[in-house]
């Protein structure tokens, strides 16, 4: 009985592997620093992160505010929107005779 005991002891001393997350693994940027080194807008920053155009963006939340991070990775891949309306195809015509 004793020995079972150290057992059980010796089991839940025993520290789990924890994960790292993107966050400990690189740095994170927040929207600000984002538009500092891309020379773009906050707002424009702001609204890339509200739908979603970069894969790991994390939404935090601290006791005072939320605030977007996103990796170091994601900004290297990163590749603006273009901007305006989509070229539409041009229909192919037929001959009448």
């Amino acid at each position: 009985m004793l020995s079972e005991t150290i057992e059980r002891d010796k089991f839940r001393s025993m520290k789990k592997p924890q994960k790292k997350t993107t966050s400990e693994q690189e740095k994170m940027y927040t929207a600000r620093e984002i538009a500092e080194t891309m020379g773009e807008p906050l707002t424009k920053v702001r609204r890339w992160l509200r739908f979603n155009l970069f894969p790991n963006q994390e939404l935090r939340e601290d006791s005072i505010s939320r605030y977007w991070v996103v990796p170091a990775s994601d900004l290297d891949a990163f590749q603006k929107p273009q901007i305006g309306r989509p070229v539409k195809k041009k229909a192919k015509m037929k001959k009448t005779s």
